[in-house]
């Protein structure tokens, strides 16, 4: 009986997370949208022209360089490049503490 009763309990434990997953799957996807429609090109220059008061530019003027373009992507460096690894210690924490001990 009491077998039973825990596996009525985890059955519907798990149709409560499943209807959660769920849920938060529709958020995601919802989410998504709402950064693709935030992120678009003509949303960003009506809010620049809005509220920013920018307007287009009159003068163009093309700048010739002769550097290659960068390899890797373009993101900030300190979310590309890993940052240090601990040092490596020849014997674990504990020992030198042990040492330190009279």
């Amino acid at each position: 009986m009491v077998q039973s009763s825990s596996v009525a309990n985890t059955g519907q434990k798990l149709q409560q997370l499943e209807a959660r997953r769920a849920e938060l799957k529709a958020q995601v996807h919802d989410l998504e949208a709402e950064v693709a429609a935030l992120a678009s090109l003509d949303r960003t220059e009506r809010a620049a022209r809005e509220r920013l008061g920018m307007v287009p530019a009159r003068d163009l003027r093309y700048v010739a360089v002769e550097v290659p373009s960068p390899s890797g992507p373009l993101l900030p460096r300190p979310l590309l490049q890993p940052t240090a690894a601990p040092e490596a210690r020849s014997e674990p924490w504990w020992r030198a503490l042990l040492r330190a001990m009279p």
